[in-house]
């Protein structure tokens, strides 16, 4: 994923890990990017596999509508290389029904939803 070029730039600025910039788009579901983006004979559960070696960071736009299960969490954390992020968009109830305010039961239910991704959850 990285270069030995990336390598020697964040060590010339003396970049540490979470100084670190890294660009992804909102999502990588996007079946208009089937044969532009992803070769048209990829099976949609290999996309983020494949979006991964181009981005070093995505979205995850669903956490906003529901809660992943621990077995998709997984797969996305399987399907990803060790230096890959994912920001979780916070849930509807947190943002919008309780608007961030008493809302530790429900951040509380999010953040054990995602753990599974590990040191690869960021913000």
């Amino acid at each position: 994923m990285g270069s030995a070029a990336d390598s020697a730039s964040n060590a010339a600025l003396n970049l540490t890990h979470q100084q670190k910039i890294r660009l992804g788009a909102c999502a990588w579901s996007f079946e208009e990017w089937r044969g532009a983006f992803y070769p048209a004979d990829l099976p949609p559960d290999r996309w983020l596999e494949f979006y991964s070696r181009y981005f070093p960071a995505v979205e995850i736009d669903s956490t906003f509508y529901a809660a992943p299960s621990e077995a998709t969490v997984l797969r996305w954390a399987e399907s990803t290389p060790a230096s890959f992020r994912f920001a979780c968009k916070l849930p509807r109830s947190i943002t919008h029904a309780c608007r961030l305010r008493d809302c530790s039961a429900e951040f509380t239910s999010f953040l054990r939803a995602v753990e599974a991704l590990g040191p690869k959850l960021q913000v």
